[in-house]
């Protein structure tokens, strides 16, 4: 009979439009995890290059530094010698008034900033290799123990050295080269005879002397792991 056959072409277009719409959603889909990889990529890459760029920064931080601290430690020993050996008159002055070199702050800091805002943000996780995050965990320790060192360096300066200079020299005699131009001088003078004899003197360039080698020690250390951790994010 006439108007009794099934129309196919409805099924038909209903399924083509399903089709469409799974496949809008699959592209979707697609887009956005194209997107999001795209952009966890270009944000390990800033991550990467942020790291190389602190690294390097306290790399230079820390040669400067260490040096600084060889620099302290040869005076201190020079002192200290000189005292033990009971050198006198002006090579005792020549030695002693390098107190002014030895007692001093020495002020600096680690840069590691892209780390540590990584590690709270949760980009560090974007580093897909364990070893190199391990890597990055040590190093930063390594850097907080010299912030740690530079807090004692900084407390035995002010609780100790700084007083001892004001109370048993001339400063404007002992004071660095860099400053001592700008002091006026007192009507008295250091008494190199009198430190020398002070043990309280012996002691305290002692202290600042096992400070700094401790601090060299720890430097060494943080300076080995900086290289592996360039080395490990050029090879990423």
């Amino acid at each position: 009979m006439k108007g009794c056959g099934l129309n196919t072409s409805e099924p038909r277009r209903l399924l083509v439009e399903g089709l469409v719409i799974v496949a809008s959603i699959l592209l979707a889909f697609a887009i956005d995890a194209g997107w999001a990889s795209f952009a966890e990529g270009r944000t390990l890459q800033q991550l990467t290059t942020s790291l190389h760029r602190d690294v390097t920064a306290s790399q230079v931080a820390m040669s400067w530094r260490r040096a600084w601290a060889e620099d302290v430690v040869e005076k201190s020993r020079s002192i200290l010698n000189g005292v033990a050996n009971g050198t006198r008159g002006p090579a005792l002055d020549s030695v002693v008034f390098d107190i002014g070199d030895v007692f001093v702050k020495g002020e600096w800091g680690p840069i590691n900033n892209t780390y540590e805002q990584a590690l709270s943000s949760g980009d560090l996780s974007l580093i897909r290799d364990a070893e190199i995050r391990f890597l990055l965990g040590r190093y930063a320790e390594a850097l907080e123990d010299l912030r740690t060192r530079q807090e004692r360096a900084v407390t035995q300066y002010y609780g100790q050295l700084e007083p001892f200079l004001v109370a048993h020299t001339d400063y404007s005699q002992v004071a660095l080269d860099g400053s001592a131009d700008g002091l006026v001088r007192g009507p008295f003078s250091t008494d190199s005879e009198l430190l020398a004899s002070s043990r309280e003197f012996f002691n305290l360039v002692n202290l600042k002397l096992e400070l700094e080698l401790e601090t060299i020690q720890a430097m060494d250390e943080a300076l080995h792991l900086a290289d592996e951790v360039i080395e490990s994010l050029q090879g990423s």
